[in-house]
């Protein structure tokens, strides 16, 4: 890791109100959701901070909104992009640490307080960034988004992709912008996630373990837009490459950012072509593939293949009767079945349990093993009302207290499995309910 210049550092005083944190919020066209994210702000445990709201050129009510909020210094510009927003509020602003809130998005209500205590124990960090949690539209609880901690060395950690994901977890020393300079205005995106490899690059920086932020999921995200996204995350990265010379660690961690974010994107073109298809927008469809098709070859390549495989074996495998589909698959595992001892790893991909037994005599049981890992992973999300099938071992064991109120489902007649993918978060949270199984 390069050497890290000096971060001038924070001098406590006698009270806490001498450190006062600028909260930025740019807004464009989003006064539906800017009294929330203010609201958000004015409910924080740490009480001494300004608002800023800077409106770039916004075509809708953002004005009116701000001012029903008494001390929230308001800040109309002409439309200029979402750095430039950003940039101009940082000019307005006299805190001595900075954070960023997007109009759409919400902080919870320690989130500067907790910010706050990571640099004050950190002097020589630059910012310290936290964990966040999806919401709807309608600002209700989707899932939170796991994130493992960094203990490596983050630039290296940032060249292989945003581990940060947020930027309204990351709270800034205000000094490290004399020196780094603030957001890239040629940017029409990703332009947190350049200012994080230009700080992570020069400074030490931190990330904790808290939840402090809400990221709205609507129609309007940005993030939507795969191909902006894409062009522009690989133009960050590619903008580091004079700072990789000579250090092989660098440019490794380089080419798999590159390499994951084109799978990423690589993924979303083919999401959004389907959405499109099945919206009936096809001609928006067929342009998403090609730009897909133009953006990410291999990968494009890949799925074409495969869709084409797959739409080919359904034809195929629908053709047959029932029972002869039951003799051809009967046949195709005795071919191709591992021998004993050996493993495929695909196999465990399954949705369906590896073998379905009495749920209290399945403690040796491969099952066993991953299912307790994953919910011990997942412990997390154990909280508030729980609904539990079998018994209640596993919520008294990971939630604690913070499971506020437990119920059993039991099922005497059939076999206590349910069969869900966990991958899906929409699966796992539905409504006030948390599902999982006591297998």
């Amino acid at each position: 890791m390069a050497r890290s210049q000096a971060v001038r550092p924070f001098q406590w005083g006698k009270g806490t109100g001498e450190a006062l944190i600028s909260v930025i919020i740019p807004c464009y066209n989003h006064a539906r959701y800017l009294g929330e994210a203010i609201e958000s702000i004015q409910a924080q445990s740490y009480s001494h901070h300004e608002i800023i709201v800077v409106d770039d050129g916004s075509t809708d009510d953002t004005a009116a909104v701000a001012a029903r909020y008494p001390g929230v210094k308001y800040i109309w510009q002409r439309n200029q992009g979402l750095s430039a927003a950003r940039n101009t509020g940082m000019r307005h602003s006299e805190g001595t640490f900075l954070v960023f809130l997007d109009a759409d998005d919400r902080l919870l209500p320690r989130a500067l307080e907790v910010g706050l205590l990571c640099l004050q124990a950190r002097p020589q960090c630059a910012f310290a960034s936290g964990h966040y949690r999806y919401v709807q539209a309608d600002g209700s609880l989707l899932v939170e988004h796991p994130q493992n901690r960094v203990t490596e060395d983050h630039y290296l950690a940032l060249l292989r992709g945003n581990y940060i994901g947020m930027h309204a977890t990351v709270i800034y020393r205000r000094s490290v912008f004399d020196q780094v300079g603030g957001f890239d205005t040629t940017l029409r995106a990703c332009e947190d996630y350049d200012l994080y490899l230009r700080i992570a690059r020069q400074f030490p920086v931190f990330c904790h373990d808290e939840v402090v932020a809400e990221y709205r999921q609507h129609g309007a995200n940005m993030s939507g837009n795969p191909n902006l996204m894409l062009d522009q995350v690989l133009h960050v990265l590619r903008a580091q490459r004079p700072h990789l010379k000579g250090d092989p660690a660098r440019l490794y961690a380089y080419r798999r950012g590159v390499r994951a974010w084109q799978a990423y994107y690589g993924r979303a073109f083919f999401a959004q072509a389907a959405r499109l298809r099945a919206q009936g927008e096809h001609q928006r469809g067929a342009t998403t593939l090609l730009a897909a098709v133009r953006r990410v070859p291999l990968y494009a390549g890949y799925h074409a293949a495969k869709w084409v495989f797959d739409q080919g074996y359904w034809l195929l495998y629908r053709s047959f009767s029932p029972p002869a589909r039951a003799r051809i698959a009967h046949l195709l595992y005795r071919l191709t079945a591992p021998r004993v001892g050996r493993v495929r790893m695909g196999d465990l991909r399954s949705r369906t349990p590896l073998g379905v037994i009495d749920p209290q005599e399945h403690a040796a049981h491969i099952d066993h093993y991953y299912v307790t890992a994953f919910l011990a992973d997942q412990a997390h999300y154990v909280r508030g009302r729980v609904l539990e099938i079998g018994t209640c071992g596993y919520t008294e064991r990971l939630g604690g207290t913070r499971a506020t109120a437990v119920e059993r489902l039991f099922e005497m007649a059939g076999p206590l499995w349910l069969a869900d993918d966990l991958a899906i978060a929409s699966m796992i949270l539905q409504g006030q309910w948390m599902r999982f199984t006591g297998s």
